[in-house]
C-alpha cells in the first residue's frame, strides 16, 4: 500500500508561515508590538495569516519562478498583514490582564427567601 495521506501531510507547508513568523521576531526585538505575551503572539500570528492567500508547497525549492516585483509585492503583503494583526490585537487584545478592572464583574442574583433545599438542581 502506498503511503495515506496521514503519513504525507507534513511535507505540505504554507510559504506564508517562515516570513510571517520572522517580521513579527523583528517587531518583537524592535519592541513594535502592541504586546508579546504568548496569547497575542499567537492571535498577531494567526489573524496575519488569515489575511495572507495560502501558498501552499511541496517542494523545498520555491520562488525560483517569481521576479523582484513579485517579491516586492509578497513582502509587502506580508508586512500589511501584520500591520494590520497588531493593530487588531491592540483593539482588542484577549490576554488576561493583571492590572484591576473598572469593569464590574457580573452578579448572580439568588431568592434568599427560597429554602436552600429547592435551590438545587434536579
Amino acid at each position: 500500500m502506498t503511503a495515506t495521506i496521514y503519513e504525507l501531510v507534513d511535507e505540505i507547508r504554507n510559504e506564508n508561515e517562515k516570513p510571517v513568523h520572522d517580521l513579527i521576531f523583528q517587531y518583537q526585538v524592535e519592541s513594535r508590538l502592541p504586546c508579546d505575551c504568548r496569547e497575542c503572539l499567537l492571535d498577531i500570528t494567526a489573524l496575519a495569516l488569515n489575511a495572507l492567500k495560502p501558498r501552499y508547497v511541496v517542494s523545498l525549492v520555491t520562488r525560483l519562478h517569481e521576479g523582484e516585483e513579485e517579491v516586492t509585492q509578497f513582502n509587502d503583503e506580508v508586512r500589511q498583514a501584520v500591520e494590520d494583526a497588531c493593530q487588531i490585537v491592540k483593539a482588542r487584545p484577549h490576554h488576561f490582564d493583571n492590572r484591576v478592572s473598572t469593569t464590574p464583574l457580573p452578579t448572580f442574583e439568588t431568592d434568599d427567601d427560597e429554602p436552600e433545599e429547592s435551590r438545587e438542581t434536579e
